[in-house]
């Protein structure tokens, strides 16, 4: 599928309401997704500044989008990010930050997975209860966002490191105990729990 492109200058507001339902629509075109009944997932993302909000998106059978404004008791996964490093990343403007690639096919949030594979990965989200900070570097950018499990801030970690090198550790490409050992990143706070986030990266 040809990757849908992302207005300039979007507001959160927008991007979440507009942008992103119609992405979804457009991203599950012509696809058999009957396998993923049942498969549901649902994320906070709690873009902090001015022009912000909380907005929660619920995942159902891998074919239904809805997008509501706040908190829901049962988000599996909460992101919080800036405003601004928000907005620079659906731009591409972040080098290395995977926002626009993975909100321009949406449908791929679940369906990027076989449904085995994906039913599985849920589950281990569900046994995860903790906070991850992520301190990554792209050139003169500071990149900060905090991913919060199942409502829990603790235990919790700090990752901090090259953003192509967290990217690489997050989509799989690199093991995290050998980029741990390698010194191509580093871990503050709960060793244990940072572990244990092993469960929920791709092989």
């Amino acid at each position: 599928m040809e990757k849908i492109e992302i207005p300039s200058g979007i507001k959160p507001k927008e991007f979440f309401y507009e942008f992103l339902p119609k992405a979804f629509d457009a991203s599950k075109a012509d696809m058999d997704l009957s396998g993923y009944k049942g498969i549901n997932f649902t994320m906070e993302i709690d873009v902090t500044g001015a022009s912000g909000g909380i907005y929660t998106i619920s995942l159902t059978d891998g074919d239904k989008l809805e997008v509501t404004e706040g908190k829901k008791d049962d988000a599996i996964m909460s992101v919080e990010i800036s405003e601004k490093v928000f907005t620079d990343g659906l731009s591409g403007r972040i080098s290395g930050f995977p926002i626009e690639a993975f909100f321009s096919n949406p449908q791929e949030i679940i369906t990027g997975l076989p449904p085995e594979e994906a039913k599985q990965r849920i589950e281990d989200l569900k046994g995860i209860n903790g906070m991850m900070e992520m301190e990554a570097y792209s050139g003169d950018d500071t990149i900060e966002m905090n991913l919060k499990f199942n409502g829990k801030s603790n235990p919790s970690c700090r990752i901090i490191g090259d953003m192509d090198n967290l990217m690489s550790i997050m989509t799989g490409q690199t093991n995290p105990v050998q980029g741990f050992m390698s010194g191509k990143y580093k871990i503050t706070g709960s060793l244990p729990f940072a572990m244990l986030l092993q469960k929920v990266m791709p092989n």
